[in-house]
């Protein structure tokens, strides 16, 4: 069967007939149904997920079976862009035990163009250090970086990258402009001390909500709030970085091996290392 036909069938029947539209899930541009048909079951759920939810995108009920994570993995490329994101925080919010599944249906419609591994490779890595353990104190995180204090050239509480596994990385974006929490007012303008503060004294897993701005959209978004990784002996801001940059490092390394080890031989192509991370 060729690869345009498998993908059609794969598309119609794993999908419980969602239509798709353009797609980059393969080697080239298919057609897969026509722009606009959706069942009234999507249309529900991009109509609900506003990014204004009072909780951030949650996993399917129960276990996830193989047609509702084929479908999810064809929403990652519909035209409408609610629908997307509303299948990357399902997705996001997988199990570990979920990923050999997933890997299943990447290999279904292998080989993928570059943008669409990324994305997945996004969301294994999320996924699977989401479970990771780690020592850790009862206070709040969210995983993100933000600029220092002293880069006055630019806007404090600022996400300038985002830690896998951990809250902030599912519900905010590199480049959001934290303005403020929902609910908890802080002075403004915002210091990023004081939400560094604010977000601490959170307690993990509980769901926080940030006003936040968006390629020039304010938007209110739920973010589940993680565990702080431990600081014991760190004696300063900069002795904690280095502490958690050491648990960063470790980790990536660990997600590169399971990556490696359960998606690369499905992708049907060499793929490039990912970068390493670093610390708020």
């Amino acid at each position: 069967m060729s690869c345009w036909i498998r993908m059609v069938v794969v598309g119609l029947m794993g999908a419980s007939g969602l239509a798709l539209g353009q797609t980059r899930i393969g080697p080239g541009t298919v057609r897969i149904g026509e722009v606009g048909q959706r069942t009234s079951k999507i249309e529900e759920e991009s109509k609900i997920e506003d990014h204004t939810s009072d909780k951030p995108g949650e996993p399917i009920a129960g276990e996830v079976t193989i047609v509702q994570m084929r479908r999810m993995f064809l929403e990652l490329e519909h035209p409408d862009g609610k629908v997307r994101e509303l299948a990357r925080e399902k997705l996001m919010g997988l199990k570990r035990e979920d990923l050999k599944m997933l890997a299943k249906v990447v290999g279904e419609f292998a080989p993928l163009e570059d943008q669409m591994v990324d994305t997945i490779r996004e969301i294994v890595t999320h996924v699977y250090l989401s479970e990771d353990v780690y020592e850790k104190e009862e206070k709040g995180f969210l995983g993100i970086t933000m600029p220092r204090p002293s880069d006055e050239d630019r806007m404090q509480v600022m996400v300038e990258t985002r830690m896998a596994g951990f809250g902030g990385y599912a519900g905010l974006r590199d480049g959001d402009v934290i303005l403020d929490l929902v609910g908890q007012p802080l002075p403004q303008p915002l210091d990023r001390d004081v939400f560094i503060d604010a977000i601490k004294a959170m307690r993990p897993e509980s769901v926080v909500k940030l006003k936040v701005l968006r390629q020039g959209a304010v938007r209110v978004v739920a973010v589940k709030v993680s565990a702080r990784p431990a600081e014991k002996a760190a004696v300063n801001a900069l002795a904690y970085e280095g502490r958690v940059q050491e648990l960063l490092y470790r980790r990536g390394q660990e997600a590169e091996k399971y990556w490696k080890e359960n998606f690369a031989g499905v992708m049907g192509k060499e793929l490039k290392t990912s970068a390493s991370t670093t610390s708020n």
